[in-house]
């Protein structure tokens, strides 16, 4: 059980002061402010100007990143800031690129996904979920998603997306979540306990690859060296989004404009 401090939230420096001594209270890194990472997940996706605060890191065995986020997205007086709450899990090998897209959030995910790639796993999970996997990878979730890690799912971490990208594990809620101390343990403690299903995970390997994919003669073990999962599993198909769609109309109408009133058929 983690601890801490029932001190209330009154402003950023007093957030701050409090998340740092929540993580030195239990051995964590903390770090105010910084760069948003890199990530390839989609919930990092569209945005710019990213940075992180109040961001708790715990260290080997369970490589564990708790923080906050934000961006800029639009533009001049179209400019909006997006919030949200992450969690990042390293895992020790790469798995085919899965969302769990929560209902009770609103979806923080940057992406629409191709609707053919929903898989219905039954029960509590489709209650709380939209689960996406890659074509001919369904078989692989269910191996992966057992009861026990679905209950989990469906309970604690039930407002929070999930995406598994390559080699990592992504969790993301709004911005305000995770901000009380009962929701913060929730969350840590449903992290750590998905960090103990996720440690199964490295036995998984992909049947879509060759037996032999990643081992050469006169090397004991050389399948660290590639990618563990076949073109195929490695990014969920995604569709262009309802705003996509509308600046591509508007500017397929000012073209047609322009090449009509160029052949004289429209006056300028």
């Amino acid at each position: 059980m983690v601890a801490w401090s029932a001190t209330r939230r009154r402003k950023p420096y007093g957030d701050a002061f409090r998340f740092e001594r929540f993580a030195t209270a239990n051995g964590f890194g903390y770090s105010f402010e910084g760069r948003s990472p890199a990530f390839p997940a989609t919930g990092f996706g569209k945005g710019r100007d990213g940075t992180t605060h109040d961001v708790i890191v715990l260290g080997p065995p369970r490589a564990l990143e708790i923080g906050s986020c934000r961006s800029l997205t639009g533009s001049g007086g179209n400019t909006r800031v997006r919030a949200w709450k992450y969690a990042h899990l390293q895992l020790e090998s790469a798995l085919p690129h899965i969302v769990l897209d929560a209902k009770a959030n609103g979806s923080t995910l940057q992406e629409d996904f191709v609707r053919g790639q929903r898989l219905s796993m039954g029960g509590d999970l489709d209650l709380h979920f939209n689960l996406y996997v890659p074509a001919g990878y369904e078989d692989d979730v269910r191996q992966l998603f057992t009861p026990e890690l679905t209950a989990l799912l469906a309970g604690d971490l039930r407002a929070w997306d999930l995406e598994i990208v390559d080699d990592s594990l992504f969790l993301f809620s709004d911005a305000g979540a995770a901000q009380k101390p009962a929701a913060m343990r929730d969350l840590l403690e449903g992290a750590l306990t998905l960090a103990g299903h996720a440690a199964e995970w490295k036995q998984w390997r992909d049947r879509h690859l060759p037996a032999d994919y990643g081992f050469s003669p006169g090397r004991s073990n050389q399948f660290a060296r590639f990618p563990h999962v076949a073109p195929q599993g490695r990014r969920l198909a995604t569709r262009l989004g309802v705003g996509v769609w509308i600046m591509i109309a508007v500017s397929a109408g000012g073209i047609i404009l322009a090449i009509l009133r160029g052949l004289g058929v429209l006056a300028s």
